[in-house]
């Protein structure tokens, strides 16, 4: 073999592992692009800010469907309209949430809910699927 094979190989075989490397990008790059992902947690009211929402967000490039979550009734001032309320959307969840979309729920005064929650983490677990499911 002479000198401008091995070079012809050498040259022919870095393209082949750069045109891998970039192929797995790309399809890293798509698969990212098109997953949801959903986020949850609590702000004020816009318009009354002693008032707390509970906010689910989807920060994903994609919609999520089937979106379901559940807090437990102890999270709630007791037979609280905010519960009755939240309730159905517990029960009912979200068909779909499109991507950069928020929901929000009224949970109640603050200084109620500080006095249930404390300074705690509070776990919410948050299910959804990347297609609608028959």
């Amino acid at each position: 073999m002479c000198e401008l094979d091995i070079a012809s190989i050498w040259i022919n075989s870095m393209a082949a592992l750069a045109t891998v490397v970039a192929s797995w990008a790309a399809l890293r790059a798509l698969t990212i692009q098109t997953s949801p992902d959903s986020i949850m947690f609590v702000r004020p009211d816009d318009v009354s800010p002693s008032l707390a929402r509970l906010v689910i967000r989807n920060i994903g490039e994609a919609p999520a469907y089937n979106v379901a979550f559940r807090l437990s009734p102890e999270l709630f001032p007791k037979g609280s309209f905010e519960y009755t309320r939240a309730s159905v959307v517990f029960d009912r969840g979200y068909a779909i949430l499109p991507p950069k979309q928020e929901r929000d729920i009224l949970l109640g005064e603050f200084e109620d809910l500080e006095d249930l929650w404390g300074s705690s983490i509070v776990e919410v677990n948050v299910s959804f699927s990347k297609k609608i499911c028959a």
